[in-house]
């Protein structure tokens, strides 16, 4: 997405330092969002420890590869702080997404209507993107439905809807960078998982987890890295 993390202009912090506050948000979230995620899973529990403790490492790592990714371009823009909120809170849903994928097999509407709702605040504060991020909509909720209608039950309508809307999030570039890692990340582990004998070919693995880690690669490498994979769509 190329956001810089411009909190060197608003707060004097480290890297470390916004890691470790990154963290704390995280936690805190994670707990507050684990009774919500056990109502959108439809389940009578709910482990708090674990989605206050995964919230708060992506948080934390999010901090960190943003600091260092992007340490040269900090405070490139006023409203940095506020894009960096945004994308914390677009981090939140998708460990949401995955937990719940991964126990109820199911990607709720809610957070599909979250992500829309982070891209259309992201349209207000960045006013110069709203056309790459309308393509991204189109371009990858279209790739996304070929792909779910091709595979023929292998993706369901939220791992469609949840990328189309990642789409609007990230616009059409980092969005397709999305969909490459996504899937990149569902052959590696597949694959890893058949070799060691712990699933089988035909078995169906949740797919919102590979989802949420290829919005999450998208976040911080941005458009920019579809270049790597097909030259000609270099800006």
């Amino acid at each position: 997405m190329g956001l810089a993390l411009a909190w060197s202009r608003w707060f004097p912090l480290t890297v470390r330092t916004a890691a470790a506050l990154c963290a704390v948000a995280g936690a805190g979230c994670g707990w507050l969002l684990a009774p919500m995620a056990m109502r959108l899973a439809d389940r009578g529990a709910w482990p708090r420890s674990r989605s206050a403790i995964t919230t708060a490492l992506v948080f934390a790592v999010h901090a960190v590869l943003r600091g260092g990714l992007t340490a040269g371009a900090a405070a490139t823009t006023g409203i940095g702080a506020a894009l960096f909120a945004l994308e914390l809170a677009v981090l939140a849903s998708l460990v949401m997404a995955a937990q719940i994928d991964l126990a109820a097999r199911i990607v709720p509407n809610q957070l599909v209507l979250a992500m829309l709702a982070a891209g259309l605040v992201r349209m207000a504060l960045e006013p110069s993107g709203p056309r790459s991020q309308l393509l991204g909509l189109l371009v990858v909720g279209g790739v996304m439905l070929v792909v779910g209608l091709a595979g023929r039950g292998a993706l369901g309508a939220g791992d469609v809807k949840l990328l189309a809307s990642a789409g609007l999030y990230l616009g059409w570039r980092a969005g397709l960078v999305a969909f490459l890692a996504s899937f990149i990340y569902a052959a590696a582990i597949s694959l890893a998982l058949i070799c060691l004998r712990l699933r089988r070919r035909r078995d169906m693995v949740p797919f919102a987890p590979f989802l949420s880690a290829g919005i999450w690669t998208a976040m911080v490498l941005g458009g920019d890295a579809l270049a790597l994979v097909w030259p000609f769509l270099a800006p």
